[in-house]
């Protein structure tokens, strides 16, 4: 399919590039920070990285609320990637648990699903695009560093916690749809552009749909975890006595 200049499409040449980018930055950072390696440069490295997304964040949403004269739906960060990348920041600059795993999970459950299926209008070279992928992708590798460089996980109760804020989350949301008519967490219709909620069925048949999905995919998300420390467990405990 030719290059269009005018509105994004999904898998095209320019997707596929953002796609590979991020990938290879995920790729290079795990292989150099894996096994306690670069330690030195691990501290300015992520703040490089919150700095670029956060500041492109914030670009971005300027530019919406200019181009939009200030409707909240295009302004308010309150789109669950919004606060996924807001997650990340705060834990890479806190080192803070439950941000963490609230950015482990939903960013690899749910921003790793927007970037294949952007819900995006822009494409390249023009601004949206780049700041889509910045932030997107800015999740992941801040995700990736926090996990090998600096040794975080998700801990015990790590599920329970996000179902937890997950629905929290989704009843912010709501109220911000109620008193906006805006559209936060795809709650009160789908996606402009073809995504995989057009196989979950009409609204709001799709809402539960999400739930089912999101928690299999936090289980899914915490078993190499889980099954890590049930290897851990057998190993360190003490043989039996056979005296």
């Amino acid at each position: 399919m030719p290059l269009e200049f005018d509105r994004f499409h999904p898998w095209t040449l320019p997707h596929k590039v953002a796609l590979a980018c991020i990938a290879l930055v995920c790729v290079s950072v795990i292989l150099a920070f894996w096994n306690g390696r670069g330690r030195k440069w691990r501290t300015p490295v992520t703040a490089g990285v919150a700095l670029l997304s956060g500041a492109t964040f914030l670009a971005n949403q300027f530019k919406q609320a200019i181009d939009h004269g200030g409707d909240p739906q295009h302004w308010l960060p309150l789109h669950l990637c919004h606060v996924t990348l807001a997650m990340a920041i705060f834990a890479a600059w806190r080192k803070r648990t439950v941000p963490y795993e609230f950015a482990y999970f939903f960013g690899i459950g749910g921003t790793a699903q927007a970037l294949l299926t952007p819900n995006l209008q822009e494409a390249f070279p023009q601004f949206e695009y780049f700041t889509f992928f910045i932030c997107h992708g800015g999740i992941l590798v801040l995700v990736a560093l926090m996990t090998v460089a600096f040794q975080m996980r998700p801990r015990p109760g790590a599920v329970m916690r996000m179902i937890i804020a997950g629905n929290a989350y989704m009843a912010v949301a709501a109220v911000a749809n109620a008193l906006t008519g805006a559209n936060f967490g795809y709650l009160a219709h789908k996606p402009e552009n073809k995504s995989l909620l057009d196989m979950l069925g009409p609204w709001p048949t799709y809402i539960l749909w999400m739930e089912l999905i999101g928690v299999a995919l936090l289980l899914l998300l915490y078993a190499p975890w889980y099954l890590m420390d049930r290897t851990n467990t057998r190993d360190e405990a003490p043989e039996a006595d056979l005296a």
